[in-house]
């Protein structure tokens, strides 16, 4: 008996020893290369964070290269130096060089990754578009003017300014020798307005004055129902679910609801109006039960509250009442 307990803790203590071991062996080196776009040279002192384990992280050496050890898996690094705009580096696979393997073989992983130096002055000025032929445009104060991706790269996070009363921006540490995108936007009496500007390379110390950008009404959000609660029986109604609440009255020279099979139809609200109620009523506004058979529903250009588009669709099926025997 002592033998074979001994021999299930022998047996044991050689599978936590494979597990050991393949937990070291799935493993590798990912090796990135950070190049200045400033200087055209490799980039020593940048900071490299896997996103989500700070503990895994590195500063490229005096040749610009940063090496991090990692298990077998997918990763997202964000990558930061003095003077940069950080940016993401994103889709970086660890994975052995033999494939699907017993015992998998990893060498080093390499990258590139280009850091944009911040090193020009930008201002522009930001104004409203006239509603109407008799108005002006004005000055918008407070619109944020961010700028999110340097040449399609997304920036660890938006260097963004806010306009002065006389609607005037000014970075002063903006991309250099590469484009990017400004995207302004500003809300005023509930509505939305935005506007995005592309800006050419700019060099190292310029100065560059963007001509005025007119802001213009953004296109209202459109929603899809979350829920949909189907009539189960022919007088139980039809209740659809949206993200936000739904403006009411309900403008139906807009929307455009309807049910097959349907002559009338009644509205109602539930969920903090969110929650739209359809029955079925006959002329007289009366509610009539749903028709035997399939049917096919459908909700567009209902507003919300705010202006959003809601729209659903779908189809549910009123079944023939059993006999009673």
């Amino acid at each position: 008996m002592t033998c074979g307990l001994l021999s299930l803790a022998l047996v044991s203590c050689k599978k936590e020893l494979e597990l050991k071991q393949g937990s070291i062996d799935k493993t590798g080196t990912l090796a990135l290369c950070i190049n200045s776009t400033l200087t055209g040279q490799k980039l020593a002192g940048a900071s490299v964070v896997v996103v989500g384990s700070p503990k895994d992280s590195t500063v490229s050496d005096a040749t610009g290269v940063a090496r991090l050890r990692l298990r077998a898996g997918n990763y997202e690094l964000k990558v930061c130096a003095e003077g940069y705009a950080p940016i993401y580096y994103r889709d970086v696979e660890i994975k052995p060089l033999n494939g699907e393997s017993d015992t998998p073989i990893f060498g080093e992983t390499h990258g590139e990754v280009d850091m944009y130096a911040l090193g020009a002055t930008l201002t522009g000025r930001v104004v409203m578009t006239p509603a109407t032929a008799q108005e002006t445009a004005r000055y918008v104060q407070d619109a944020t003017v961010a700028i999110k991706t340097v040449n399609g790269e997304e920036l660890v996070k938006p260097i963004e300014v806010k306009t002065d009363a006389e609607g005037l921006y000014t970075f002063d540490k903006a991309p250099v020798k590469a484009p990017f995108d400004l995207e302004i936007s500003y809300t005023q009496d509930g509505k939305y307005y935005e506007a995005t500007v592309s800006v050419n390379p700019l060099q190292n110390g310029e100065t560059k004055q963007l001509d005025s950008e007119k802001l213009y009404p953004a296109a209202a959000p459109s929603y899809g129902s979350d829920i949909v609660v189907k009539p189960a029986t022919a007088t139980a109604p039809l209740k659809i679910t949206f993200p936000v609440a739904i403006a009411t009255p309900i403008d139906t020279k807009v929307a455009s609801i309807s049910v097959s099979g349907a002559t009338k139809l009644k509205f109602e609200y539930a969920d903090n109006n969110r929650t739209l109620v359809i029955t079925a009523v006959d002329a007289d506004g009366k509610a009539e039960e749903w028709s035997v058979g399939s049917h096919s529903f459908s909700v567009s250009d209902l507003k919300g509250a705010k202006g959003e588009n809601l729209n659903a669709s779908g189809s549910f099926t009123i079944e023939a009442p059993q006999p009673t025997k």
